[in-house]
């Protein structure tokens, strides 16, 4: 009888530890992605958008996770600069919330530079 107690305290005790050490994973994965976007844009800005300067370019970078439960990093060109910001403003950047139907929870951006905007989806 004492087994089964023991492994109920253990698994009590390991869930939390497992619970934070992917969330602090998650955390320093995306800290790490929108450095790389940011040294990798400003360092190709011009030859990036060379293909059609006049207008908007969405370059996605990668995404981790699952399609349903997962983060898609990215970058984006707006050719005049006049992006309209929406959501709330957060960190350096906005956060707008998900919408309905879509399975986007929320996303986040942030401008790098002059027509230059960092971007996060979080799908589930």
């Amino acid at each position: 009888m004492k087994k089964p107690i023991i492994t109920v305290l253990i698994l009590f005790l390991l869930l939390p530890g497992l619970f934070l050490f992917t969330y602090m994973k998650g955390k320093v994965e995306a800290r790490q992605m929108k450095k790389e976007i940011f040294s990798y844009v400003l360092e190709n800005q011009d030859t990036l958008a060379s293909n059609n300067p006049e207008d908007y370019q969405e370059f996605p970078y990668t995404v981790t996770g699952f399609s349903d439960a997962g983060v898609e990093y990215g970058y984006y060109y707006f050719p005049d600069d006049k992006y309209h910001f929406s959501g709330r403003a957060y960190g350096n950047g906005y956060l707008q919330y998900g919408k309905p139907n879509n399975g986007e929870d929320w996303y986040y951006y942030e401008q790098i530079c002059k027509n230059w905007y960092y971007y996060e989806e979080h799908f589930g």
